[in-house]
C-alpha cells in the first residue's frame, strides 16, 4: 500500500480523527466517572459511620467499651475499612480496631458524631435531625482499592469499546476509500494500455455514481480518440499517397538522369560488339560493363521503389536499446563482407520504450551504419552509442572516414543526393523519412578529429 494513494491517506485521517475523538472521549468519561465515583465511595462510607455512630449513643452514655470495642470490630469486617475509632466528646479514644495495615493519613476518612437526642427523621440510614449534646465521634478510614479497581475496570472497558468502534470504523473507512481508489488504478492501468495503442480496451461501470460517470467520461474518451485515430491514419496514408505521387512526379526526372548514364554505357558497349574482328577481351570487358550497369539500374530502381511506396507503420512498443544490440550482431556479417573495421557499442544498459515499426526502425538505422562502414577504410572504427536525455532516446554513430564534404552537409539526405560513385543516393533520404515518421530527429555532422557523425532522437514512454 502506497503512502501517497488516496486510499491509504483516508484511512490515515480516518483513522487518527476516529482515535483522537475516542480518546478524548474517553478521557473526558473517565475524569468525570472517577470524580462521581469517588463523591459516591465516600458517601457509602459517611452512611456507616453515622449508622456506627446511632448504634454506640448507648455505649457511650454507659462507658460500655467493649460493646463499643465489638461495634468497632464489626464494622472492620466492611471492605476497604482499615481503622475504626471511637472518640468521646473531649476527643478521648473510647474504642479502637484496625487490620494492622493502615497508616495514619493513609486512604480517606469518614466522620459521623454521636448525639444523645435526636428528632426529625428517626431512620437509622439517613438521620439528619437536630442535636442537643454530642457525646462523641465515629472515624472510620477507609483505602481507595476498591475505587482504584472499579476506575481501572471501568478505563478497560471504555478502551476496549473505543478500540472497537475505532477499528469497526477504520476498517468501513477503507472499505469505502478502496471503492473509490480501485477504479482510479483501474483507469490509470486503462490509460496506460491506450497510451500503448490498444484502443479497444473500455473501463467498467462501477456502483459509485461518480466513478461510473468517470469511467463514461473515460471510455466516450477512449472512443473520440480511436476515431480521430482512424481519421489521423487514413489522412496519413491518403497525404503519403498523394506524396508518393507527388515525389515521383519530382523524382522521374532525376531517375531518368540516373538511369541515362548506364544507358549509354550499355549502348555503347553494344555499338562495339557490333564490329567486327573484336578481340575477345574486349568483348568479354564490354559484357562485363553491361552487367555492371544492369545492376547498377536494378538497383536504383529498387531503391527508388522502396523509397517511394507510402508507409504504413506498425507501431509496437519496444525495448529500443536492446533492439540496437542484435542489431549490432548483423551489422557485424555486413562489415565482414566488405572492409574490416572495428565495431564499438556504448548502448545503455537501461530500458528505452519507444513506439516504431521494427522493420521501418531497422531499415534506417542499417542504412546509417552501412554508409559509415563504406566511409571507412580498413581497419577503421565504427562507434555507436545510445543514452537517454529526460524523455528523449538518442541514437549515435561515428566513424574514422573522410567526413562529409562541407558543401554537401545541407544536402546529405535529399534523395538521390551521393557522393559515391556507385550509391543511389537513397540510403539516408530513407533514414530520414523513417525517423520523421517516428515524430523523431536526425542529424549529421563531421567529427572533430576524422570522420563524419550521424545523431537520431526520439520520444520515450513509461509504461
Amino acid at each position: 500500500m502506497r503512502f501517497d494513494s488516496i486510499q491509504t491517506r483516508l484511512t490515515l485521517v480516518a483513522f487518527v480523527f476516529i482515535s483522537g475523538t475516542a480518546a478524548i472521549i474517553g478521557f473526558a468519561g473517565i475524569r468525570y466517572s472517577s470524580a462521581f465515583l469517588a463523591e459516591r465511595y465516600h458517601e457509602g462510607f459517611k452512611v456507616l459511620a453515622d449508622y456506627m455512630a446511632r448504634n454506640a449513643e448507648l455505649g457511650v452514655i454507659l462507658s460500655d467499651k467493649k460493646m463499643l470495642e465489638r461495634q468497632c470490630r464489626n464494622m472492620l469486617t466492611q471492605k476497604d475499612i482499615s481503622r475504626v475509632q471511637i472518640l468521646s466528646g473531649e476527643g478521648e479514644v473510647l474504642a479502637e480496631a484496625s487490620d494492622g495495615t493502615g497508616v495514619k493519613g493513609e486512604g480517606k476518612e469518614a466522620t459521623a458524631g454521636i448525639f444523645s437526642s435526636r428528632s426529625g427523621d428517626q431512620s437509622m440510614l439517613l438521620y439528619t435531625g437536630n442535636q442537643e449534646k454530642r457525646l462523641g465521634l465515629v472515624v472510620i478510614n477507609y483505602r481507595l482499592n476498591s475505587l482504584a479497581q472499579l476506575k481501572h475496570h471501568l478505563l478497560m472497558r471504555l478502551v476496549s469499546i473505543g478500540v472497537f468502534l475505532s477499528l469497526i470504523t477504520v476498517i468501513w473507512y477503507y472499505f469505502i476509500a478502496k471503492s473509490i481508489s480501485a477504479p482510479l488504478r483501474n483507469l490509470v492501468t486503462l490509460a496506460k494500455d491506450v497510451s500503448m495503442g490498444r484502443m479497444e480496451k473500455r473501463a467498467g461501470l462501477t456502483n459509485l455514481h461518480e466513478t461510473r460517470i468517470l469511467a463514461s467520461t473515460f471510455n466516450e474518451m477512449v472512443d473520440a480518440i480511436k476515431k480521430q485515430r482512424e481519421e489521423i491514419e487514413k489522412a496519413h496514408v491518403k497525404m503519403s499517397r498523394q506524396k508518393a505521387l507527388a515525389e515521383l512526379g519530382k523524382f522521374s526526372m532525376l531517375v531518368a538522369h540516373e538511369i541515362k548514364n548506364p544507358l549509354s554505357i550499355i549502348k555503347g558497349s553494344v555499338d562495339i560488339l557490333k564490329k567486327d574482328n573484336i578481340s575477345p577481351e574486349i568483348r568479354n570487358q564490354m559484357l562485363d560493363y553491361q552487367t555492371d550497369e544492369l545492376l547498377r539500374m536494378n538497383r536504383l530502381v529498387e531503391d527508388f521503389l522502396l523509397f517511394a511506396r507510402p508507409k504504413n507503420p506498425d507501431m509496437v512498443s519496444t525495448d529500443i536499446n536492446d533492439f540496437i544490440k542484435k542489431m549490432m550482431e548483423k551489422a557485424g556479417i555486413i562489415q565482414s563482407d566488405s572492409v574490416s573495421i572495428k565495431l564499438k557499442t556504448l548502448i545503455d544498459s537501461k530500458k528505452a520504450m519507444v513506439i516504431c515499426d521494427h522493420n521501418l526502425m531497422e531499415r534506417a538505422l542499417m542504412n546509417i551504419i552501412k554508409n559509415c562502414i563504406e566511409a571507412c577504410e580498413d581497419n577503421g572504427t565504427l562507434v555507436v552509442t545510445t543514452w537517454q536525455e529526460n524523455d528523449k532516446w538518442f541514437f549515435r554513430a561515428e566513424d574514422t572516414g573522410t567526413g562529409i564534404p562541407p558543401e554537401s552537409l545541407d544536402r546529405i539526405f535529399e534523395p538521390f543526393f551521393t557522393t559515391k560513385a556507385k550509391g543511389t543516393g537513397l540510403g539516408l533520404a530513407m533514414a530520414k523519412d523513417i525517423v520523421e515518421i517516428h515524430n523523431g530527429r536526425i542529424s549529421a555532422g563531421n567529427c572533430d578529429t576524422c570522420g563524419a557523425w550521424f545523431e537520431i532522437s526520439i520520444g520515450v514512454h513509461y509504461g
